[in-house]
């Protein structure tokens, strides 16, 4: 599976004015990842909430395309909730304590592009060899569930990893959603990040795995105004061990 995933990479990604959203008080240090290892963890990793002997955690950055985006993203909310610009209700489920918006520069070499059927094409002729177990189906028919669906093709990876309910699983089961599953594939196969479409309003998102940059020359950086007291307003091969220490 890993060597199909390393199969066909994007092309290297350059980040020009894109946008992290962090809490106000994490805003001393807007480029760490811990966040993402906090709960269940976000759409690509897998947060303590979910580490046991046979899940193991890891952290990702994840960044937007632009301002709308990544405010969407961090509180989830859908495109059709938009007329003309953010609501007053949008804007009243922000957390009150505030939040920090980061413009990034960078450049990620090695990325796996979700959107690009054709580099999903090798991963999906491997898993489309393997069949549901009966057992499976038929405890899912006891349940009164939906039969377990295998994915055989691009097009049903792309819905199914970006699905809007993908907590569903992890949250209810404190198991691994689908996208957690494979964005730790992509991150054992040795990409740096993963770009996808948002499922919030279909603009561009990377989750980033850091500890992949050590043999690297991607970097992410914050541009433009941003606290004076920032310590390491720079991500890379060199600084990672830095925030690494920071983690939990």
């Amino acid at each position: 599976m890993l060597a199909a995933l390393r199969a066909k990479p994007s092309a290297p990604l350059d980040l020009a004015g894109w946008v992290r959203i962090v809490d106000y008080r994490y805003c001393l240090d807007p480029l760490s990842p811990a966040g993402s290892l906090r709960g269940i963890g976000g759409r690509f990793n897998i947060g303590i909430d979910l580490s046991t002997a046979t899940f193991n955690t890891w952290p990702a950055l994840y960044v937007a395309e632009n301002l709308e985006t990544a405010f969407r993203e961090k509180f989830h909310l859908p495109a059709v909730s938009m007329i003309h610009g953010l609501t007053p209700e949008e804007l009243a489920l922000q957390s009150r304590d505030g939040y920090l918006v980061a413009y990034l520069n960078g450049r990620i070499e090695s990325i796996l592009d979700l959107g690009d059927t054709k580099a999903l094409e090798p991963f999906c002729n491997v898993i489309k060899r393997y069949a549901i177990p009966k057992k499976a189906r038929e405890v899912a028919k006891q349940l009164g569930m939906q039969a377990p669906l295998l994915v055989r093709s691009p097009s049903l990876l792309q819905r199914t990893v970006l699905t809007r309910k993908w907590r569903a699983i992890p949250t209810q089961f404190d198991l691994p959603s689908a996208s957690q599953t494979f964005g730790g594939l992509v991150r054992d196969a040795g990409y740096e990040a993963i770009i996808f479409k948002s499922s919030q309003n279909a603009q561009r998102c990377v989750a980033i795995f850091p500890e992949n940059l050590t043999a690297s020359a991607s970097y992410i950086e914050l541009t433009g105004s941003y606290p004076v007291q920032v310590n390491l307003p720079r991500l890379d091969r060199s600084t990672w061990p830095e925030f690494q220490r920071n983690l939990h």
